[in-house]
């Protein structure tokens, strides 16, 4: 494993005002992941890990401290270079896949390079390739209503990959799913992380999906211990 820092949080705090109150969710955390490695965060619900991994992901922004991205500060730049940010070097599963149910599965894998502006007859041919890598080939042309959770959550698989990113970040990413599939995925990722060398970052209640990183921390009270 390459021992390059790729992405890091820096005293990252954050807090959430409720009328006059405010209320602290991050106390300070400072977490550095190393490129290709793979890593789970745990803890009680309500102790921050969401809310941790969507700072690191830049979809939300800290309150103090920064997060860098190979050495830069990327918390403080503009919301447009954040959104440029997120689409070329992140790549996002969520508990919910979150796919556009108008589209099919090769086209909601090619959106990331259709709203980078990449041309469509490369995109198709790389998000073919994606797909069959996680066993879908078979499944391209349907539609998110046609597929199960278990294909549906492969699918947003091959889209977080789409643009090659540096780190993929998953939130409850087998939430949804049974015993049977929530393995097939997480051989799945750990396959992926070997062969396109990209850190994934996992924030999970499933004791065996964390027990399978290569690093796990625990966070209590917005805090990691």
């Amino acid at each position: 494993m390459n021992s390059e820092i790729v992405l890091e949080a820096r005293g990252v705090q954050k807090s959430f005002k409720k009328g006059k109150l405010v209320i602290p969710v991050l106390r300070g955390v400072d977490l550095a992941i190393k490129r290709g490695e793979t890593v789970a965060i745990v803890g009680a619900s309500g102790a921050g890990k969401s809310t941790l991994l969507h700072i690191l992901g830049t979809l939300e922004a800290p309150s103090g401290g920064h997060v860098l991205f190979q050495g830069k500060n990327i918390s403080s730049q503009s919301e447009e270079r954040r959104c440029e940010f997120r689409n070329r070097h992140i790549g996002f599963i969520f508990q919910f896949h979150y796919l556009l149910p108008e589209f099919s599965a090769l086209e909601n894998v090619m959106m990331p390079g259709l709203i980078a502006g990449r041309h469509e007859h490369q995109l198709k041919a790389e998000a073919l390739a994606l797909l069959e890598e996680v066993g879908l080939s078979h499944r391209v042309h349907h539609k998110p209503g046609e597929l199960s959770g278990g294909e549906s959550q492969r699918v947003a698989v091959a889209r977080a990959l789409m643009m090659k990113p540096d780190v993929i970040l998953g939130d409850e990413l087998t939430g949804n799913l049974d015993s049977q599939n929530s393995e097939m995925l997480l051989s799945m990722l750990l396959s992926i992380n070997q062969r396109h060398g990209v850190s994934v970052v996992v924030v999970t209640h499933d004791l065996k999906l964390a027990a399978s990183m290569g690093r796990t921390i625990t966070m209590q009270d917005g805090k990691l211990v």
